[in-house]
This record gives C-alpha cells, sequence and structure tokens, in this order.
C-alpha cells in the first residue's frame, strides 16, 4: 500500500472516529449524574471540559439535578468568577403555601448550594440568587410555593465567600439584621442589591445602619414602596465626590424617618381617585415628606398627585430650594400664584397629567420651547435648560396657548 492509499484510508475512517467520540459524549452527558467521581479518574481535563460545555448546553433536556451533582468532577468552576442561581431553579427544594404534603420536586437547599460555591468555587465574584419558583415542564407554577428565605446559615456562608464584589439577591427573602451583617463584614463588597428585605428591626435603627455606610457606599438607592413589611436597597461604591441617595416612597402608608438625607426623592400617591375624607390626610403626608427631605434634594417626581391634594408649585419651591430637576408624571398642580423660587432648576419635566393646567405660567424668556406666552410668573427660573412638556388629554384652557 503506497503512502497516499494509507493517507487517504485515514480520512475515510475519521468521521466514524468522530462519531465514535461523540456517541461516547453523548452517552456520559445523559447520565452524567451518575458517574461523579469516575469522571475525575477516567476521564482527561481536556475532555472535562467538553463534557462541561455539552451538559450545560443540554441541562433542560437531561435535567439539572444531573448536571448540579456532576459539577463537583467536572471542576471547571475553580477559576469561575459569576454564578447564578437561575441556571439551576429546578433543583431547589420548595414549601408549599397550601396543604402541609406540598413539596416541589428539587432536593437541594439554599444553603448547601451556597456550600458548593464555597467548596468548589473559591475564585467567586459575582452572586446572583433569585427567585427559584420559575414555572418549567415539571414544576407546579410558582404561586403554589412559598418564597424563599436567606436563614442565618445562609448569611453566614455569604460571609465565608472572602472574594465577592457583587451581590444580587433578587424576589428572596432576607431580614434587614442579617442583611446588615453582609454589607458590614464583607470586605471587598462593591455592590449589594435586593428588593426584598424583610423589615425586622426599628426605623431608627434602619436610618441609622444606612448613614453608617454612606463612607463605603456612595451611591445608594431605597425603595419603601412596601414599607413596612419589606424595603429594597442597593449599595454602590463609586468615585464620585459628591453622593448620591435616592429613594422611592408611598403616600398610601405612614412612612417613617427611614433614610438619611436624600438627594433625589420619588413620591407616589395613588394610581385611583382619591377617597373622601383621604385628600386631606394625603396632602398632609406629603408636605411632611417635603418639609423633612426637600432640603437636600436635587431631584424630586411626583407620580398621581391628584387636583384635590391641592398641591402647588410653591410648596415645591418653599421646601426643595436646590432642586434642579423636577417631573410630574399623571399629577396635577396649582400655579395661582406666581411661582416665587426656582433658581437652581434644570430639567422640568411634565408627563401625561389627567386634566391639562393652564400654561400661562410658561415664560417665554426659556429658550429651546416651542410655546409663545405673556406671563411672566416663572421669571425665577434662571437656570432652566431643558423642558419636555406630554398632555395627552384634553385641555381646560386653550386660550393658554
Amino acid at each position: 500500500m503506497s503512502r497516499n492509499d494509507s493517507d487517504n484510508d485515514v480520512v475515510r475512517r475519521s468521521p466514524s472516529l468522530l462519531s465514535l467520540q461523540d456517541s461516547a459524549i453523548n452517552t456520559i452527558v445523559k447520565n452524567i449524574g451518575g458517574y461523579r467521581e469516575l469522571i475525575t479518574k477516567k476521564i482527561s481535563p481536556p475532555m472535562r471540559k467538553i463534557l462541561f460545555d455539552e451538559a450545560m448546553r443540554r441541562k433542560e433536556e437531561i435535567g439539572a439535578y444531573q448536571v448540579w451533582v456532576a459539577l463537583p468532577y467536572l471542576d471547571q468552576h475553580r477559576t469561575t468568577e459569576r454564578f447564578t442561581t437561575e441556571d439551576f431553579s429546578t433543583i431547589f427544594h420548595l414549601k408549599g403555601k397550601r396543604g402541609k404534603n406540598m413539596i416541589s420536586e428539587g432536593c437541594v437547599s439554599m444553603e448547601e448550594f451556597l456550600q458548593y460555591l464555597i467548596d468548589f468555587v473559591p475564585n467567586l465574584r459575582q452572586l446572583i440568587i433569585a427567585d427559584p419558583r420559575t414555572p418549567s415542564t415539571w414544576l407546579v407554577h410558582r404561586f403554589n410555593f412559598k418564597k424563599v428565605q436567606l436563614a442565618p446559615l445562609a448569611t453566614d456562608l455569604l460571609l465565608k465567600m472572602k472574594n465577592l464584589t457583587h451581590v444580587t439577591i433578587t424576589d428572596v427573602y432576607i431580614q434587614f439584621s442579617r442583611f446588615v451583617s453582609v454589607c458590614r463584614e464583607s470586605q471587598n463588597l462593591q455592590l449589594i442589591k435586593t428588593n426584598t428585605i424583610l423589615v425586622d428591626i426599628e426605623p431608627n435603627s434602619i436610618k441609622q445602619f444606612l448613614t453608617t455606610l454612606e463612607s463605603k457606599f456612595g451611591h445608594q438607592e431605597y425603595d419603601a414602596v412596601k414599607y413596612p413589611r419589606r424595603i429594597g436597597v442597593i449599595l454602590k461604591k463609586t468615585d464620585f465626590d459628591e453622593p448620591c441617595r435616592q429613594a422611592k416612597v408611598t403616600l398610601l402608608n405612614n412612612l417613617h424617618d427611614l433614610f438619611p438625607s436624600l438627594t433625589k426623592l420619588h413620591i407616589l400617591a395613588q394610581k385611583e381617585l382619591l377617597v373622601v375624607g383621604d385628600t386631606h390626610s394625603k396632602r398632609n403626608r406629603l408636605l411632611n415628606i417635603l418639609r423633612r427631605e426637600g432640603g437636600t434634594l436635587k431631584a424630586l417626581c411626583l407620580t398621581y398627585i391628584w387636583p384635590e391634594m391641592n398641591i402647588t408649585f410653591n410648596h415645591i419651591s418653599e421646601h426643595c430650594n436646590d432642586l434642579e430637576f423636577f417631573e410630574l408624571i399623571k399629577s396635577s398642580l396649582r400655579h395661582d400664584d406666581p411661582i416665587t423660587y426656582f433658581g437652581k432648576l434644570k430639567t422640568f419635566k411634565w408627563n401625561e397629567t389627567d386634566v391639562c393646567p393652564n400654561l400661562q405660567f410658561l415664560d417665554s424668556h426659556m429658550t429651546d420651547i416651542d410655546l409663545t406666552v405673556s406671563d411672566s410668573s416663572m421669571a425665577s427660573f434662571t437656570s432652566l435648560r431643558e423642558m419636555d412638556i406630554r398632555l395627552l388629554c384634553r385641555f381646560q384652557d386653550m386660550a393658554a396657548f
């Protein structure tokens, strides 16, 4: 046989050899959860990488739990820096809301999951813990199960991950006292955010804790829409000299003095029309918030402020002297009197009011605005550079134009 004939024979046989390798990979991957120790004993590291990639690609087909139990032996996570529970949401054990015997098919606890990360993902930098109650082909609808809550042991395990820089907890409960521990004791933490912190301490303690973190996290966001049961917090390190502390609050409950001095604030009343007897209390709550927080605000947004609440532009300017950004969303403010002071305001937006206001308070000295008016009641708006008014409604006074 000539050399050329030999080479041609190898070429003809190569597809068969490749098919044999593919067949072996397919067989192992389909049963990868049963191999475990055999993976490290019988399979070389390059082939383990191929198995890992193929198993992750076919995770839904072969079952997330099979891949999960094989991960420690595939050892690809030794250099992994980002991990999320969303890749393995179906492995978690869930408790039913209705009936003591209702449980999910998952059998891994959150604590076991976090312990795995400690043991096998030593370089982990970014961790996402998300609600595992995701519907799939075999899991009963998520709302049949209770939301997962991080137990004290789970937060203790988080603290053992010394390299963590970013932590995101989405729709998984964590008590505020445990959240405090993670923020204080995680030395390399650059960002932590969660939307479901259960309030288990007094309001004054919440404010005191967040205040102590101002030097560590220059950017802080607070969501108190669901207060007093829970709040959301985002803490982030920044290089900016000026701190940013912004909050979203509602008038549906008696909001306490929860947060450090704010620079940005979004206040929501309620979408529905005010009921009789409710107007006065909500007006007072709004004014109390402005009185308490307005002195440090640079940006303010008001949503669903109805005409019946009798809030004027002067109420805003009186309490928010340093305001640079002001936005109204589906809100109506009175402007019967000349507006006294908005000297630092640079941006004003008014979007989708229920009943369009009389716009004669707009002053013609502002450039880049295609409205010609004669009234000069906005002469104090000396710094205004941007205005965006979108009024999708009927007009009360067309003569204003």
